[in-house]
């Protein structure tokens, strides 16, 4: 596998941190937009997700 890469092993070591960072960005970004589309049952229930402040509008 010597020399088989076409670029030095310092830019492929980047590309690589980039690709992995990317990957990583994208797969937070799926599990965030997986989880709000489809909440558990049992979250809009949950204290946490209650306004402590009146709602604007009434």
């Amino acid at each position: 596998m010597r020399g088989a890469t076409p670029w030095p092993p310092r830019r492929r070591g980047r590309i690589a941190i980039v690709v992995g960072l990317f990957l990583a960005l994208f797969i937070v970004a799926m599990l965030v937009w997986v989880i709000g589309t489809f909440p558990r049952p049992g979250w809009q229930d949950s204290p946490a997700s209650v306004p402590t402040a009146p709602a604007p509008r009434q």
